[in-house]
């Protein structure tokens, strides 16, 4: 028989867990949690996706640098950017 899961009250949860952990690590000073975001170009579906993640990060204390490059960016250009990122 299968068990059905409840999805929203799962990610609650998780997230829930991980504000928790970032927490402790904020309060211990052992690190600064952050996300690091580079998005490339304005695919609709990435903005969304983006700001999702953006707005996850924030509930779980999490703090985030964003980084929008240009459609027209090189591959060095981004993989030096991904390199520095700190």
């Amino acid at each position: 028989m299968a068990t059905i899961i409840d999805g929203k009250a799962f990610a609650a949860k998780i997230r829930s867990q991980v504000k928790e952990d970032a927490d402790n690590l904020i309060a211990k000073k052992q690190v600064d949690p952050c996300l690091a975001v580079v998005l490339v170009g304005e695919n609709p579906a990435s903005k969304v996706y983006v700001g999702a993640k953006t707005k996850m990060a924030a509930e779980c204390n999490i703090k985030t640098k964003d980084y929008k490059l240009d459609e027209s960016t090189d591959q060095e250009t981004l993989l030096k950017l991904i390199k520095n990122v700190k």
